[in-house]
């Protein structure tokens, strides 16, 4: 009796048009949501991370993920796998926080099973200053040594120096992408020079071949600051936050608004507009049909995990078309 039912629901599942195949990866994927939504197993952590692209490391969000090591038989201890839900907002050139060290999310792994993504995660054990437009803003760095086969020294014809190269790899955002060859960095009181960059091999993130220089005597070492010619201007506020989409929405339409950092979305009280899709970074507005609605505007307020407004946007009514 009880095999007949299982028959009887497969073909149930196959008229369908569920294959055994969809129904073992929806199975895999509710597997893994159970997992890290009640902690099922040790290796479940609630971690902070930051959006891809947003400048502000300040602006975090909470998620419960899997982190593993990254071999089996070698583990490495500042390098781990991470494993999200397939609907994470995390992504490539996403920092996360978790025990008391930002990590870099770097390359996603290709899984068999697709019922959630991997990606390498990099241990940031380092932060450097950029000071950009008069602000200097903090950024945490993945670091490797590039130092081979030689001292780290250099003979000059009175002076000795040390020649150290290093590779380091950072979120890309309107920040970082202001960095360009001949940039400089102070680490530990030790100057920097960027040589070379590389902003394509992996997506969101920036890697400089940085070789050891001469202290600059405008260099700011109490504050961990280089002296760079372009960012030696007046100081000035952070960079303003703007919401981006359309200022008119017609009548029945449905707009995205999108603003990395974002929190949550609101409206001023009205019965024109609607939210219809509220996440973090981006939401959906929706206008109601009603040819007394066009030409009235309407406020979209976004706000961080505080409730306090980034930015606001005044949305106009337009006709049906």
């Amino acid at each position: 009796m009880k095999n007949n039912e299982v028959i009887n629901r497969h073909k149930r599942r196959w008229y369908e048009g569920e294959s055994q195949s969809d129904e073992s990866l929806n199975q895999a994927i509710e597997n893994f949501n159970s997992l890290v939504d009640n902690f099922e197993a040790p290796s479940v952590h609630k971690i902070q991370y930051t959006l891809p692209l947003n400048y502000r490391t300040d602006i975090q969000f909470d998620e419960n993920v899997v982190i593993s090591d990254a071999s089996r038989y070698e583990q490495i201890k500042d390098l781990k796998l991470m494993h999200v839900k397939l609907t994470s907002e995390i992504n490539s050139g996403s920092l996360i926080y978790w025990h008391n060290d930002w990590w870099l999310v770097s390359n996603e792994e290709h899984n068999s099973v697709v019922s959630h993504r991997t990606y390498i995660i990099t241990r940031c054990g380092i932060s450097i200053n950029i000071k950009y437009n008069g602000v200097v803003y903090n950024y945490p760095i993945a670091i490797n040594n590039l130092t081979m086969y030689s001292d780290g020294s250099k003979e000059l014809v009175n002076l000795t120096i040390s020649s150290a190269k290093y590779s380091i790899q950072i979120v890309e955002n309107e920040i970082t992408n202001s960095i360009d060859v001949g940039t400089r960095f102070l680490i530990r009181e030790r100057a920097f020079e960027v040589s070379l960059i590389d902003d394509f091999t992996v997506d969101n993130i920036r890697t400089f071949t940085v070789c050891e220089t001469v202290l600059n005597s405008l260099d700011d070492v109490e504050n961990n600051v280089a002296h760079n010619s372009n960012s030696d201007l007046e100081d000035v506020n952070n960079p303003n936050l703007k919401i981006s989409g359309e200022d008119i929405i017609l009548l029945g339409d449905t707009v995205e608004y999108v603003l990395y950092g974002t929190n949550a979305w609101e409206l001023e009280y009205n019965n024109m507009l609607v939210i219809v899709s509220n996440n973090p970074g981006k939401c959906k507005v929706k206008c109601n049909v009603d040819t007394d609605y066009i030409g009235k505007t309407v406020k979209l307020m976004a706000c961080d995990r505080n409730g306090n407004i980034i930015d606001t946007k005044n949305i106009t009514i337009g006709g049906l078309f």
